[in-house]
């Protein structure tokens, strides 16, 4: 989640879910491509880099705040490079 490293404060996941939006998709993305990001952050991604304490996530605000664990390079995105992320698969 390069979109979170360097940051200090909490942001939405609706805000992460459109910087995802614009990186992933270019910004051509259609309404069902936001939802499926959106939910996959929620379900998916956000737990797991709370679990490994890299990320504050609190589902009832819907916000999320990195922590200073937080590492990009350290994360294995095997789920995106097979397309749980974006959506699209092998």
């Amino acid at each position: 989640m390069a979109q979170l490293e360097g940051q200090e404060k909490a942001t939405s996941v609706s805000e992460l879910c459109d910087e995802l939006l614009v990186t992933e998709y270019d910004g051509e993305a259609t309404d069902r491509d936001r939802q499926w990001i959106e939910v996959e952050l929620y379900h998916v991604h956000l737990p797991m880099l709370a679990d490994y304490d890299m990320v504050e996530f609190d589902i009832k605000d819907g916000t999320v705040t990195p922590k200073s664990t937080l590492d990009v390079e350290r994360l294995n995105w095997s789920n995106a490079e097979s397309g749980v992320l974006t959506g699209e698969s092998d």
